[in-house]
């Protein structure tokens, strides 16, 4: 049986089976990111990072992962290759205005229109574990990855737009105000030439996701419960599961 939803882009088909197993993602997820005993010991990098980059549907049904892990100079590479322009050489180490060699979280590349395939949106997302509020030291971490990028010269040869979300279960109150200003929607921190900078909560990200399956997940009438959610994390992220989610070594 083969269903649809339909996005800005294009029309993207989607089968009953991976419509159940999204509600058991989302479902699993809100267990290991707000359940207060799950998200104190759950890891950012070598836990929850490893789970939702197999997940990309979850920040947008357009965009697919094309980095993990890895620094600016990989992510300017990663973005002139896609652009079209592998002749660009990105020899020397791209570093942010403060000469930091940051490392990215994960790098997400759509279309931003069908009708110009080389306009592309890269989405940067930065990870917190969701036991730690975003504060102005994350967000100065943004800032700074974003104008290693748009200010480095090579930028110039692609024609992308930038978007970064840093991402966590809560924020402090000093970014709590900044995400709230006049005129943009909540998050918004900042607006450039070519990127845009957010902060995004996971209660935000996954209603989200949730809105966009409501619903297939009515015509389906499938309703993804503890036991579901559980089988489904395990089976495919066994590894990367805090210890009270994982088989018991009998089993």
């Amino acid at each position: 049986t083969e269903i649809y939803t339909l996005s800005l882009h294009d029309a993207l088909p989607i089968s009953s089976k991976a419509v159940s197993d999204r509600m058991d993602v989302l479902h699993g997820l809100k267990r290991l990111i707000f359940e207060a005993d799950i998200k104190r010991v759950l890891k950012e990098r070598a836990q929850l990072h490893r789970i939702v980059a197999n997940e990309t549907w979850l920040f947008g049904e357009e965009f697919s992962l094309t980095l993990s892990d890895k620094n600016l100079t990989k992510v300017l590479r990663a973005a002139l290759v896609a652009a079209g322009r592998p002749d660009v050489v990105v020899d020397d180490v791209v570093k942010t205005p403060e000469g930091v060699n940051g490392i990215v979280d994960m790098m997400l590349t759509r279309y931003r229109t069908r009708f110009r395939p080389s306009e592309r949106e890269h989405l940067i997302v930065e990870l917190k574990r969701p036991s730690v509020k975003i504060d102005d030291a994350a967000l100065g971490q943004a800032r700074q990855y974003a104008l290693a990028v748009v200010d480095d010269e090579r930028y110039a040869k692609t024609d992308a737009h930038w978007t970064f979300w840093v991402v966590s279960n809560d924020m402090t109150t000093s970014v709590e105000h900044q995400a709230r200003q006049r005129g943009r929607a909540h998050g918004h921190l900042e607006e450039g030439e070519r990127y845009d900078i957010w902060v995004k909560t996971w209660g935000e990200i996954l209603s989200d996701a949730e809105a966009r399956l409501s619903f297939f997940q009515k015509q389906l009438a499938y309703e993804a419960t503890d036991e579901s959610a559980l089988s489904h994390l395990r089976r495919m992220y066994e590894p990367f599961l805090p210890d009270r989610f994982k088989l018991p070594a009998a089993e």
